[in-house]
């Protein structure tokens, strides 16, 4: 079963995880780089910058992560946090920044986790007299059955608290809902470009996504922070399609690669700490070949923010994992253009399950809609649900390599 759940992990995290880039023309390299040794903080060293550079960088220009999101927002109309799904301490983060969001006059926040199709329930349940905690849920799992956690639940009950204790005539804080739902039924073991046609039903998810941010927050000269699996919301990073028999294959225009072009620096790309993987094995290592955790910890920090484009951290290269692939000369400000580093990987913990997501009344739907075939046929009960949804991603990444 943990072999199949992580299998599962994977599979889910690729279906739902102005200016050029600043890296050299991408390498038409005929095989992948061979996967790096294990990666440890004491042993990786920065290429182009000192360990002295970066400390005194991080002293003196951090902030805690929600003062950090709030001043990017001087500059910029569309912040996005881009995440890794199932770890707490970042949508917890999401929940924390709404009530200073609104204080700083943004008022909207575009998120991963709901479907566009329920956007009028979602206006309804955010401004309600009463948080409906099962509205919350049903906008959730109609846009994917398999992410029952209460994080994300708790996200539209933050919005609903501000939006409760707001005066008569203040303008509400919204959620605008990214993704449509796909129809996951089509999705089968041996797919054909009409099969996956049949999942989305609405073309390419990526320019909806896009087309939902331009429609809902740029034609409306709105500010907005944009939250989801940071794999849809790159904007200057080109996503790499490559296979361990071919090397790199292409680049894959993501959402936030399509509203970048439309907006260039009005919009903003903060990478919070995850992992990277190496290739081709897809173990998790530590990002940026470790630099970032050895420098934290030797400094005895968390939970800072930090610009990334034009400072020290920008500098970061030398190292191989699945960001590069593609690339020569690749730095960390290719990737991102600030960073949050919230705990070290030995903090991580999971979401919490949410029990209420499904019963007996809709195992059938999440059955019938999960997005992995090979697993359907597991659910075979509530309690089988749940099983395959308690995914403790914490322990997997608290001895990385």
């Amino acid at each position: 079963m943990k072999l199949k759940k992580w299998i599962f992990i994977i599979a889910c995290a690729a279906l739902v995880c102005g200016s050029e880039l600043r890296a050299e023309t991408p390498a038409a390299v005929s095989g992948v780089k061979a996967a790096p040794q294990a990666l440890t903080e004491e042993k990786s060293k920065p290429v182009g910058v000192s360990d002295e550079e970066l400390k005194n960088y991080i002293l003196k220009n951090s902030l805690d992560p929600v003062g950090y999101v709030i001043k990017t927002f001087e500059k910029h109309d569309l912040v996005v946090i881009g995440e890794h799904h199932y770890i707490r301490h970042i949508p917890m983060l999401i929940g924390r920044l709404i009530p200073y969001l609104y204080a700083a006059g943004v008022r909207d926040l575009g998120i991963e986790f709901g479907t566009a199709g329920m956007q009028p329930e979602i206006d309804r349940l955010i401004t309600a007299d009463r948080f409906d905690a099962d509205l919350a849920r049903s906008v959730i799992f109609n846009a994917a059955p398999n992410f029952p956690y209460r994080e994300y639940v708790d996200i539209y009950r933050a919005a609903w608290n501000l939006n409760r204790k707001l005066k008569p005539g203040e303008p509400k804080f919204r959620i605008v809902a990214l993704p449509y739902s796909p129809n996951f039924r089509a999705r089968k073991e041996n797919m054909t470009p009409e099969d996956w046609d049949r999942v989305w039903h609405k073309g390419s998810p990526e320019e909806f996504i896009a087309g939902r941010i331009m429609s809902e927050f740029v034609n409306k000269n709105k500010k907005a922070l944009i939250y989801g699996g940071a794999n849809h919301l790159y904007t200057r990073y080109k996503t790499p399609v490559w296979t361990p028999k071919e090397g790199f294959i292409r680049f894959e225009p993501r959402a936030g690669n399509k509203v970048y072009d439309a907006v260039g620096d009005k919009i903003f790309f903060i990478a919070v700490h995850i992992p990277s993987y190496s290739t081709p094995d897809w173990r998790p290592i530590y990002p940026a070949g470790g630099v970032i955790d050895r420098i934290f910890k030797e400094l005895s920090l968390k939970n800072r923010g930090f610009d990334v484009i034009a400072t020290p951290f920008g500098k970061i290269g030398g190292f191989s994992d699945d960001k590069t692939i593609g690339y020569t000369n690749f730095s960390l400000q290719d990737y991102c253009d600030g960073y949050i580093y919230q705990v070290p990987f030995a903090e991580f913990l999971p979401v919490h399950l949410d029990h209420g997501f499904v019963n007996e009344s809709n195992l059938k739907q999440a059955r019938e809609n999960w997005p992995e075939p090979g697993s359907r046929k597991e659910l075979t009960s509530v309690n089988a649900y749940y099983e395959m949804t308690n995914i403790d991603i914490g322990r997997k990444f608290k001895n990385l390599k």
